[in-house]
């Protein structure tokens, strides 16, 4: 199983269905470049983000420990901060204790506790940064969704969509993302990845502004 994908030169060439390289003929006679394809897909694909969700559930020994004492402070911390929040929201308490001690004590506890939890994680660092390989599969998805619909046509986006599963699955078959990707079809590439980047809240103007320069 390799960590990342073989990005080919030329990412049409993944595509082996008869309709679908049909539809890859329509991209690029309209106009569809298969070097910025491939720019596209390295430049929105995060190593770190994939190393991270495969720390988490790594099995050897020696990083079964670090998971097993990460667990256990995260699930301490967890229980601290509820107990002060339940002190800060305690009217009995002055206000002026809660808002300048209890209320700065949470703020501390919080930080103390992601540091904890996320300090041994890489840290992706394409922009913007994926919080999960599955985030990051919906910036990949945007960006290749964004750029090719420029080229697709009198096609539909449902065209497209099956098209880029079929991308999708054969661009992370045999790689740690492939479990994944085996039942992608162009619906769920549509529901769970291209849609999604649409609820990133303060994610979303970051990506678009990343995507601009391909359209």
């Amino acid at each position: 199983m390799l960590l990342q994908p073989d990005f080919p030169q030329n990412p049409f060439t993944l595509i082996t269905s008869k309709k679908n390289q049909q539809f890859a003929e329509c991209l690029q006679d309209h106009g569809a470049d298969n070097a910025k394809l491939a720019t596209i897909l390295k430049k929105f694909y995060s190593f770190n983000a994939v190393l991270g969700a495969l720390f988490k559930t790594a099995k050897n020994p020696e990083w079964a420990n670090t998971l097993d004492w990460v667990r256990s402070i995260d699930k301490q911390y967890k229980k601290a901060i509820v107990s002060l929040e339940i002190l800060f929201k305690d009217d009995s308490i002055p206000s002026d204790t809660r808002e300048t001690i209890i209320k700065k004590d949470v703020k501390k506890l919080k930080a103390t506790h992601n540091f904890f939890i996320r300090s041994f994680m890489p840290k992706p660092l394409m922009k913007p940064a994926p919080q999960s390989a599955n985030q990051m599969l919906v910036f990949q998805s945007f960006a290749v969704f964004q750029y090719l619909k420029q080229y697709k046509g009198e096609a539909t986006d449902k065209e497209l969509y099956d098209f880029m599963a079929e991308l999708f699955r054969n661009l992370y078959k045999n790689t740690a993302l492939e479990s994944g990707m085996k039942t992608l079809t162009g619906d769920l590439m549509k529901k769970n990845l291209i849609d999604n980047a649409d609820k990133l809240r303060g994610k979303y103007k970051e990506l678009e502004k990343a995507v601009k320069p391909f359209l």
